[in-house]
């Protein structure tokens, strides 16, 4: 006599699975989804970008620093700085 509840309850999980999967189908094919889903995309990429541009200018900025020690790239330097303005 279990059995028959046994499949009863099967059908009812599998059932309860389907629609879960149903809803979570329409959510992410839906176009307010797809939307957040690339303006987070994007804002994270220009985040990221400006972060890894603003370590690469530190990063160039103390090299140029210790190379202008160097008594041959110190007049070079000063030649850039001239022509830019500084």
């Amino acid at each position: 006599m279990k059995e028959p509840d046994q499949k009863i309850d099967k059908k009812d999980q599998l059932q309860d699975q389907i629609n879960t999967l149903n809803r979570s189908l329409e959510k992410l094919t839906s176009l307010r989804y797809q939307f957040i889903k690339g303006v987070y995309s994007g804002l994270g990429s220009a985040v990221g970008a400006t972060l890894i541009f603003a370590i690469m200018i530190i990063l160039i900025d103390r090299l140029i620093r210790q190379i202008g020690d160097i008594p041959v790239i110190a007049p070079l330097l000063e030649f850039i700085n001239a022509s830019i303005g500084k």
